[in-house]
């Protein structure tokens, strides 16, 4: 049952979210044992962008790596520099090991340290070379950012936005292939940055929109510094004119759900769910999606009957009778009749 559940959207949600240690023992597996798998993108597409000037005369440089990430949005605003941190590992990757000894010099540092702060977040596979608290923040932070390969890249504006997160391409040889990569990808951060301002210009549905606007071309949105640009999506439009409200207050709504989930508060977590059907500001397939997270928590708690497990499912399907979901809805029901 849960097998099949699992395929629903709550399962990313669950997965990736609730359970770190999981997700740290994922990030392991394809970092140690998937060399080569294909990069996979986070949300949204990075564009590409023409190499732009980069440094000036009058700016500080950086000299070494920044240790705490954790400063990384209070460095940015005091130094007014675009941030970014560089994962990798040092003892089994040679892309790593090549970038780490080759690529970062103190010539590297003395150039684009005027324009960025950098961080550079390591773990080992052999544990001996590192203390056992600093691998474990670190696996953190991987799994935080979502890394599955290295060497990765993740870019900051000055906003504190992340506007880039990628795989570091092989090509990239020395300390000025290094520069223009970073050259080329820096414009994005700027774009994001005028898109936060556009926020702040807009009034009405319009502002909602330009949230929209702004979270489709930033990672990580699924974050607590979010949280005011969801309220001020969802004041914006109460009436779910533009068709956002909806998504914003889910949005929202997760960030205290995943909390609740860590602490194995099924039944809180079903509560806080079905307090976002109470509202009526949700669309068919909305409501659907958040009847499948209903069903699915159920079913992991182990707390629920059958029978209830089914009617959660039986008002997803009636939620929206056509949508994306229904077909799987309606294996997943017939499923769980089988059952004894």
């Amino acid at each position: 049952m849960i097998d099949l559940l699992a395929q629903m959207e709550f399962f990313r949600l669950y997965f990736e979210i609730a359970f770190r240690q999981i997700r740290i023992l994922y990030v392991l597996e394809n970092i140690f044992m998937g060399a080569d798998m294909n990069i996979k993108r986070n949300l949204f597409t990075v564009s590409a962008f023409f190499l732009t000037a980069l440094f000036t005369a009058c700016a500080t440089g950086q000299n070494a790596w920044k240790s705490d990430v954790h400063n990384i949005e209070k460095d940015i605003v005091s130094s007014k520099k675009d941030g970014v941190i560089i994962f990798t590992v040092s003892d089994t990757n040679e892309a790593s090991k090549k970038l780490l000894d080759e690529v970062f010099t103190e010539d590297f540092f003395s150039k684009a340290g005027k324009q960025f702060v950098f961080y550079n977040v390591n773990i080992v596979k052999d544990e001996a070379l590192m203390s056992k608290k600093e691998l474990e923040k670190n696996y953190i932070l991987f799994s935080d950012y979502n890394v599955l390969e290295v060497p990765h890249i993740c870019m900051f504006n000055k906003d504190g936005d992340v506007y880039c997160s990628e795989l570091i391409p092989s090509e990239i040889n020395n300390s000025n292939d290094l520069i223009k990569f970073l050259n080329a990808r820096r414009p994005k951060g700027e774009s994001v940055s005028n898109l936060r301002g556009k926020i702040n210009r807009s009034e009405g549905m319009e502002k909602i929109k330009a949230i929209e606007e702004f979270f489709n071309s930033v990672y990580f949105v699924d974050s607590v510094k979010y949280v005011p640009f969801f309220e001020e999506g969802i004041k914006s439009d109460p009436e779910n004119k533009s068709g956002l409200t909806g998504k914003f207050l889910l949005a929202k709504k997760q960030l205290v759900i995943d909390d609740l989930l860590l602490q194995k508060k099924y039944g809180e977590a079903i509560d806080e769910f079905k307090e976002t059907l109470g509202t009526n500001i949700l669309t068919p397939e909305e409501a659907q999606g958040v009847w499948c997270n209903i069903a699915y928590i159920a079913a992991l708690s182990k707390k629920y009957p059958k029978t209830e497990i089914l009617s959660f499912l039986e008002n997803a399907l009636n939620s929206a009778p056509s949508g994306s979901r229904a077909a799987d809805i309606k294996q997943d029901i017939e499923y769980l009749k089988r059952l004894n």
